[in-house]
């Protein structure tokens, strides 16, 4: 029979001395999380409790001042190019540090720019997006728009979505800007961002950013930190940008 490997573990040997550190930080970016919050952690040590249990460093690790306070492996610097970072009571792993601080200087980047439509199934947000690209194209009849979404699924729904409300008779739309939201595709960001074969890089980024006046991105929930500094990154200063997403999830 197979063994199963543990590969938190397996990373987490690398770090001598801030092994369960380490191990907590994997466990954490596997459940969905950016970074560990590092009073839960105390917590955990200090309570014993399952998470903390469940650690396979448990029993040689030093005490938690000393593991945090480790001048190899952990820094409080953001400059500090050191594998985990500690800054505002959270542990990352320094390239997600960077990710969300990227995120962050994007989003003030973009400014007025940068827009959220959040609500919960069935509140209408569709219905949001599709009234505002109405009102959009009221204004500018030669808007060019890009619609995306994290999985083909999703983008399907996206253009299904604009279909129907396009198809509703109550919206009294005129000829020119049903055909103007019917032709709209929706595209994953990937393809979106111009996916380049065997690389963690896209065509679309800083140096060429996307050639759109407006960007709508549907279910953000599902897009994780790395990914979303590379679609900020490709958003122009002058493109107003949507996220859209379920309100406990976004």
């Amino acid at each position: 029979m197979r063994e199963t490997i543990d590969v938190h573990k397996v990373f987490a040997g690398y770090f001598t001395g801030v092994e369960a550190l380490a191990y907590a930080v994997s466990k954490t970016l596997e459940e969905g999380s950016i970074c560990l919050d590092l009073k839960s952690f105390l917590q955990s040590v200090e309570t014993n409790d399952e998470s903390w249990q469940q650690n396979p460093f448990k029993e040689e690790a030093k005490p938690v001042d000393e593991m945090i306070a480790d001048d190899q492996f952990v820094t409080d610097s953001a400059e500090t190019l050191k594998p985990f970072v500690i800054q505002n009571g959270k542990v990352y792993l320094h390239r997600y540090f960077t990710y969300e601080t990227q995120i962050i200087e994007h989003i003030q980047r973009l400014g007025k720019n940068f827009h959220i439509i959040t609500g919960g199934p069935g509140t209408g947000k569709t219905y949001g997006v599709a009234s505002k690209l109405v009102e959009l194209f009221i204004g500018n009849h030669d808007l060019n728009v890009a619609m995306a979404a994290p999985t083909g699924k999703a983008a399907t729904r996206m253009e299904e979505s604009i279909r129907k409300f396009t198809g509703d008779p109550k919206n009294n739309l005129t000829t020119e800007i049903k055909e103007k939201l019917n032709a709209l595709k929706a595209k994953t960001i990937h393809r979106l961002l111009g996916y380049i074969r065997n690389s963690v890089f896209f065509r679309h980024n800083e140096n060429k950013p996307l050639p759109y006046d407006v960007v709508l991105i549907d279910e953000a929930s599902m897009i994780d930190g790395a990914m979303m500094a590379k679609l900020l990154s490709a958003i122009n200063a002058e493109t107003t940008f949507y996220l859209i997403g379920d309100k406990d999830q976004l």
